[in-house]
């Protein structure tokens, strides 16, 4: 069904919802700026992850963990992205860690479970464990 300029549906529609039907464009006869659009130098270029603007190389996660942005670790995730405190550990015992590996932040200068604690990735602070398990079983130990 077409309608004719002016004329409103009578079925189909909310009521006071408007149709632009047969008004002209808002941009019909205006000139473009130097630098819009197509002719901005900029037009068609994605900026990703090194090439953008916003680029800081790190993200942090929604439990405080900091992720690095390291694209040739040969345990990074999808993204490209490794935790910031296993790449810490991974220097102090000279080799990669395996992805059963733990690291565990001991809470030498802010509380175990707190958000600083989980950003705190001083070498002091760090302790590895060989697996979750252990990992687990020390936390329940300090429970006790």
């Amino acid at each position: 069904m077409t309608f004719q300029k002016g004329q409103k549906p009578t079925h189909g529609f909310k009521k006071g919802h408007k149709v632009n039907v047969g008004r002209p464009s808002k941009l019909k006869g205006r000139k473009r700026s130097e630098f819009s659009g197509k002719n901005n130098p900029m037009f068609g270029v994605h900026r990703f992850g090194e090439n953008s603007p916003h680029w800081k190389g790190e993200i942090i996660r929604q439990d405080g963990r900091k992720l690095i942005y390291v694209s040739n670790h040969p345990f990074r995730s999808k993204q490209n992205y490794v935790l910031r405190s296993r790449l810490v550990m991974e220097q102090i015992i000279g080799r990669y860690l395996r992805p059963e590996e733990v690291v565990h932040h001991k809470g030498t200068k802010y509380p175990i479970d707190s958000f600083e604690n989980k950003q705190d990735d001083r070498p002091e602070n760090l302790q590895l464990f060989d697996s979750k398990s252990e990992h687990t079983k020390f936390h329940a130990s300090l429970r006790k």
